[in-house]
């Protein structure tokens, strides 16, 4: 009897190993088929979202048109999203990704704002999503983001003033905000962002008002661009 039961149990152990494989198999060949879809033009498919084991996706320089589909928001260890370079249009991207460090979608066409969630990501480290036609002000809620070191905003139609919470991502080393229609006066909060040490372009704006001393804070600054502007 005993014999028995452990050819049963080993029986049982196999078939759910096959199982699992059997699983892994699908999963493997749904990812690969939405990665040749990317590669190949056309767009990104909702199944995308059964890949839940991706940490990276890369797809940019392609041909990929439409939104992106909703279903990323399901990758829940989603950590890098390149898909910089397409032709991709409406929201940017779901702010479900709770585990994204880096997200790059420059060079596209979308026209809807960041989320009013998105600060919610506070892992982010790299966003670019520079070279589209995004609207609207800038949320202040981003200063919520306080491991962000690279923030790339430039060449979209962002308006009105730059909110002061920018001055809370105490890591920021990087801020590109050029090319776009801010308004008003320079906030005294970016003279606050001791991070910063490569780039501060507001260049090509509609800022007013006089280049502020809290400048000289900034002792790490390599490039301070504020030219054509209204100062």
């Amino acid at each position: 009897m005993r014999g028995t039961e452990e050819e049963e149990n080993r029986e049982n152990e196999e078939e759910r190993e096959k199982g699992a494989l059997l699983e892994r198999s699908v999963a493997a060949a749904t990812c690969n088929s939405a990665a040749a879809t990317c590669n190949s033009g056309g767009q990104i498919p909702p199944k995308i979202g059964k890949c839940t084991s991706l940490i990276q996706f890369k797809a940019n320089g392609n041909k990929i048109t439409g939104p992106i589909p909703p279903e990323i928001g399901k990758l829940c260890n989603l950590s890098f999203l390149d898909l910089g370079s397409n032709s991709l249009r409406g929201h940017t991207v779901e702010d479900d990704c709770q585990n994204l460090t880096f997200l790059n979608l420059h060079s596209n066409s979308f026209t809807c704002n960041l989320p009013t969630d998105f600060n919610q990501v506070v892992s982010l480290q790299y966003v670019d999503v520079s070279d589209n036609l995004i609207e609207g002000e800038l949320n202040p809620n981003l200063g919520s983001l306080m491991s962000l070191s690279k923030h790339i905003l430039g060449k979209n139609q962002f308006s009105g003033s730059i909110p002061s919470q920018l001055d809370s991502c105490t890591k920021l080393q990087f801020l590109d905000l050029g090319k776009n229609q801010f308004i008003g006066e320079i906030s005294p909060s970016l003279g606050k962002i001791l991070a910063l040490e490569i780039t501060l372009n507001l260049s090509w704006n509609e800022l007013s008002g006089k280049i502020l001393d809290k400048f000289s804070g900034l002792d790490q600054l390599e490039i301070l661009n504020l030219s054509h502007n209204e100062l």
